[in-house]
């Protein structure tokens, strides 16, 4: 959906050693979101380089579920390094009083409730590591009154 390289967890392409962010990676709607996913690349580029960085078994997809238009990085695994694999995404439409959550297997494995979402705003979810066993779909659902 967004036109970009297809990353990991790293920022990482399918290409051992090649990262990806900014811009090439997705439009993003604050300058802030850039610089930091620049240097989340740029860390992982480091550790790349000196051989630290996880090599997995196996990668999950995310999927984007409902109302959710697409999530970043679209293969993921269970990095356990105690950080966490931080998901990005952009809702299909403006909801107001709403639950961003992250399903694994049915199970809820991340939740933030927002006041408000639009299609033109960046939201994000950590999934906790050690929660990764599976696919991860994200969705967007309004929350109760």
């Amino acid at each position: 959906v967004t036109q970009g390289a297809v990353v990991d967890p790293f920022l990482q392409t399918s290409v051992p050693g090649v990262f990806a962010c900014g811009n090439v990676l997705q439009v993003h709607d604050l300058v802030d979101h850039v610089t930091y996913e620049a240097q989340r690349a740029g860390r992982s580029a480091a550790r790349f380089s000196r051989k630290e960085l996880p090599v997995p078994e196996r990668f999950y997809r995310t999927i984007a579920g409902n109302g959710v238009r697409y999530v970043l990085p679209q293969k993921i695994y269970d990095t356990r390094d105690g950080e966490g694999v931080e998901l990005s995404f952009r809702v299909r439409q403006t909801v107001e009083r709403a639950v961003l959550t992250a399903l694994c297997g049915g199970a809820a494995v991340a939740k933030r409730p927002v006041l408000a979402v639009t299609p033109g705003e960046m939201q994000k979810l950590t999934i906790p590591a050690g929660a990764i066993q599976g696919d991860i779909t994200v969705e967007i659902q309004e929350a109760s009154r």
